[in-house]
């Protein structure tokens, strides 16, 4: 298995369903910083054209 903090059989279920909530919030964390800072990078922009 590529991925050992998957594999149900030698971790269990609960611990594979924590693995993958974390990643899944690690992403969406990832996700939400990239939009704040495009918000950031596009009202710096706008300000520098007037």
């Amino acid at each position: 298995m590529p991925y050992p903090f998957l594999d149900i059989a030698k971790n269990g279920m609960a611990s594979v369903a924590v693995a993958a909530l974390a990643i899944i919030a690690l992403f969406l964390v990832i996700c939400v910083a990239a939009v704040f800072v495009d918000h950031g990078i596009g009202s710096l922009r706008s300000k520098g054209a007037r």
